[in-house]
Parts: C-alpha cells; structure tokens; sequence
C-alpha cells in the first residue's frame, strides 16, 4: 500500500499543488543542518554547511532565533542575489569568537553579488579584534559580473575592528579595481566598531545609508566611522552619529595617488552628537596635490556639541565644502582653512589659481579661520580658497547682542573671502532699518563680521523727507586699547572717517558712497579686514552728522 503525500495548494487562478516537503524545503533553515543556537555550542561547520546549500539551491537562508557561535569564516561565493535573514536583530545574535587579527566574519567573494543580510545582530566576541563583512572585487572579472548591491537591513553590528570593509587584492593598485557598487544599508545600527566603514575599492561607489545610526559609547573611545582610502561616493539621509571619533577620515595609503577620484560625502537631515572630551576634527578630507577633486555637503544637519569648540574640517585644498541650514546646540564648530602651496592654491604659468571652495549658508554655530601654518607642506597666504559664510535669517534669540559699548554684534556670522585668482566677488550689505516710513533713528555703532572689508557706505532715503538735508558719515572705529577712557566714545580720537554722504538735499532712494583709505592709521596693518591688522575688532560708526533722523536704513556694503 503506498503512501501518497499530503499537497498544498495555494488559493488564486493557476496555482498547482506541491508536497509539503518541497514547500518546506523553500528556505534552508541552519538548524536544518544541526545548529543549535544556545550561544554555547559551536555552530559553525552547520551554518557553513547550511550555507553551501542555500548557495547551490538558490534558496534563502534562515537563522531562526537563538544565539549562534561562530568561530570562522563564512564564505559566500558563486552566489547572485543571496539572502540571509534572522526573525529580529534581538532574537537572532551571531556571536564570533575569534583570537585572529583582521580574521573575517562573512567574506563577500567577487562572485557575490546582491547579497542581503537582514533582522540580525553580529557581535565581534573579543572586541575590536575581526572584520565583520568583507566585500571584494577584482579585475579581470573572470565571473562576468562586477560585485554590487549588497544589502543590511535592519541589523545590528557590534565590537568589530572593522564594520564593512570594501576592498581588492592590491588597494593601492588601480589596475586592479572593478565595480564594488551601490551597497545599502537600511535601518541598521552600528555600534562600538574601532572602524565603521573603510573603503579601499575605488570603484565602490554609491554607498547608501538611510536611517542608519552609527553609535559609540566605549570608555575612551576615539573611533572613526568612514576611512575612505581612495575616494568613495556616500549618500547618507537621516540617522545619528554618536561618538568622540572621526566622522569622515580621508586617508590616502602611501602608493595610492594614481586611486584619487572625484569623492563624494553627503549628510541630509542627519544628526550629529559630539560627546564630552571629544577630540580632534569631525571631516578630514584628503589634502594631497595627486587629488582630482573632493565634497563634503551637509544639509539640514544638526549638531550637539556639549559646550565644546570643536573643529569641523580641517581644510587642506581641493574640496568644496557645502553647509546649508545645519546648526550647532551647545557649541561651535570651526572650518580650518590651511592655505598651502599645490594644494589649496597654485601658480599656473603667469596666473595664480585656487582649488575647492568653502559656503555655508544659513547655518548657526559655524565659524571659519584661516591658519597660519599647515599641516600640508608649504604654508603660503596667498593660496585662499573663494569663502562665503552667509546667513538670511536670524535665530529666534534676534539679529543682533549688544557688548559693553552698545556696539550691535549681529547674531549669525557672514564672512566672504576672495580666493586666489579668478573669483566670483559676492559682496554683502549689513543695514540698520525701521520697517515703517514714519519712524527715524539717529547714529548706529555695530561690528562687522570678522574679516569683513566695508567698500560702500549705503543709505536708503525716503522720499518723504527728500527736500531734507539727513547725511551720514562712516567710521572706522579704534581698537580698544586705542580708547581714551574704557566705556567712553570720542568721533575725534577713537575712530577713522572713511566715508561722507556729503549733502542729501533734494535726493531720495538708493544712496552708495565710496570707502576712502587715505589715513595713515590703516598703513601700520596688512589688512584692512575685520578683526585683523590695525583694526582689531572691526567696529564701525555711523553718525548722523545732519539731519533730525533717518527715514530709511543705513548701512554699509562688504567683501
């Protein structure tokens, strides 16, 4: 009498009737082939064994849940679209136990392509010590396929010494490279890897995060999140990035100049977290005469500094550095420019040139300094990169404090410097206004921002008090030391006329009057900047030296 085996059938037009067995037989499951997952015994040479058949049958494979030990490598090779799934990032935990430097956890052969791994928590046992996913790609490709597309969602990667590695046989050999492309990572969170991420395939481009938190809180900690040997492409939207490392660590290996590609770093709506006793820079980009070009783009970040003032880059040369409505909470980060021969500027025949650029819009908490010595090779002022620092809206506390002179500060900082060479000039203005034509003021004092130079004193006149003579002159005030008495102002003593609206009778509307530099005062300095040379601290005045008051806004224009 034969047995006749119980089919499934699927409700819907067309569908045939299959064996329970082969139903079942639809996922490899690793306790299929002995694992246990009690976190005690030795599951390796099942889940190895569960893994070559998932591989061969073009099945996905299943850790159920449970805590799995493993102690080798795990190879995935001839395999296309590989998927490797728990039931939870808590429920499913691989433990690898290993003693071995740099010993690798899952290797990505370059005949892996679309390997996707998901609901699953790895954890390097003895910390900092293995590198969890190793994704290479060589040339030629003796597969026909490029190695690209692989996936974490919804994982978690823990303790490792190096978090995803992508690299080739020789880093530092670009004959060698081929497409290690578009990998994804969604919703997973790695925490506590001395190396999040570290790209050494120059062609491994295109790495996506969304949603994906990195996140250290060892005692001490310093530990980078990318290392970018050759030039990676990131596109990086949402997530936190909690630590005291290295976000971004641009490092060129030594015989790789030949690798420099245009790379690529982009923040949208990320968060930042800066925890106390950090050190050292956030970004690091590369700063090397060999490098085509570089980005770093920041765009709706925010910042949580702890009250440090912390660097944000610091900026060798060919890197255009984009910040646009990213704040700082508690702190400031500062921009390093570090001017230097080669690298940030040149002399190209007859014309000095600049390379990369710096602009930052609408951003709070951001400050920008030029050094005086680099880090780079030979210090050269002359090599400046195009600046502009602008901000169109003020923060909620108002447009301006006031200090102990009843100066105004404006409350965002602007700053523009020309770069070496040809350069788009981006003049700024600064004015004092009433919204209403009826209302009038009298004389102003206010800071202009640091390494500003004024170029035009400007007025607004209301026609309304057109037949009325109301004009202004402009000073440029003394530093403190200069002052007679601290807390006193003299026009006289204290301050330098360097424009005069003259009469304004009979003349109403637009009004600009040219900056006029003859005093002996501003020889003494090598500027005439805010905040720099003779001029300390970038104070300027304007006196109503005619008129009852001002229907309109006055101010000046600056580069």
């Amino acid at each position: 009498m034969s047995l006749t085996r119980p089919r499934l059938v699927q409700a819907g037009t067309g569908a045939v009737g299959r064996t329970l067995h082969d139903k079942l037989a639809d996922v490899i499951s690793v306790t299929d082939f002995g694992a246990v997952g009690d976190g005690v015994t030795d599951d390796t040479t099942a889940v190895q064994n569960a893994l070559a058949q998932a591989i061969s049958a073009k099945k996905t494979l299943l850790f159920e849940g449970g805590t799995y030990l493993i102690t080798d490598t795990l190879t995935v090779e001839n395999s296309f679209s590989l998927k490797v799934k728990g039931v939870g990032e808590r429920l499913t935990i691989l433990n690898f136990s290993n003693a071995t430097v740099d010993k690798v956890f899952w290797d990505l052969k370059p005949a892996s392509s679309n390997t996707v791994f998901s609901d699953m928590q790895m954890h390097d046992v003895t910390g900092g010590t293995s590198i969890c996913f190793k994704a290479s790609e060589d040339l030629p490709d003796t597969d026909g396929y490029s190695h690209y597309k692989d996936e974490l969602v919804r994982c978690r990667i823990t303790n490792f010494k190096t978090g995803f590695l992508f690299t080739t046989t020789d880093p530092t050999d670009g004959t060698t490279h081929a497409f290690l492309s578009e990998p994804m990572f969604y919703h997973t969170r790695f925490k506590n890897n001395r190396t999040t991420i570290h790209m050494q395939n120059i062609q491994a481009v295109d790495l996506t995060m969304i949603g994906t938190d990195i996140e250290n809180d060892d005692a001490g900690e310093t530990y980078t999140f990318i290392k970018d040997d050759v030039g990676g492409d990131y596109k990086i939207t949402g997530g936190s990035f909690v630590g005291k490392g290295i976000i971004y660590d641009a490092y060129q290996a030594a015989g790789s100049s030949s690798l420099w590609q245009a790379s690529k770093l982009s923040f949208k709506d990320s968060r930042f977290e800066c925890r106390a006793t950090h050190t050292g820079t956030l970004f690091k980009p590369v700063a090397s005469a060999f490098q085509t070009e570089g980005y770093i783009q920041l765009d709706g970040c925010s910042f949580l500094l702890f009250t440090q003032d912390l660097a944000l880059v610091d900026f060798g040369g060919k890197t255009a550095i984009n910040l646009n409505n990213c704040k700082c909470h508690s702190g400031t980060l500062t921009i390093n420019l570090e001017p230097t021969t080669g690298i940030t500027g040149a002399l190209v025949g007859s014309y000095y040139k600049s390379y990369g650029s710096i602009v930052v819009t609408d951003s709070y908490g951001f400050k920008y300094d030029k050094q005086t010595t680099s880090s780079y090779g030979t210090y050269e002022e002359r090599y400046t990169c195009p600046v502009e620092i602008s901000n169109s809206i003020n923060p909620p506390s108002g447009s301006y404090t006031l200090d102990d002179q009843d100066f105004m500060i404006p409350a965002s900082e602007n700053y523009h410097q020309r770069g070496v060479g040809l350069t788009p000039l981006m003049p700024r203005k600064l004015v004092y206004n009433i919204d209403r034509p009826g209302s009038s003021f009298t004389d102003i004092k206010f800071l202009l921002p640091f390494g500003a130079s004024p170029t035009k004193l400007l007025m607004y006149k209301h026609p309304s008090v057109r037949s009325t003579d109301i004009s202004y002159k402009l000073y440029a005030v003394k530093d403190n030391a200069d002052w007679v008495l601290p807390g006193t102002f003299a026009v006289g003593t204290d301050a330098i006329q360097i424009a005069d609206s003259v009469t304004t009778v009979n003349k109403a509307g637009y009004l600009e009057f040219a900056i006029d530099l003859t005093s002996s005062y501003f020889d003494a300095g090598t500027y005439f900047e805010a905040g720099k040379g003779t001029w300390l601290e970038g104070k300027m005045f304007l006196e109503l030296s005619v008129g009852a008051g001002m229907n309109g806004f006055v101010g000046v224009e600056y580069i």
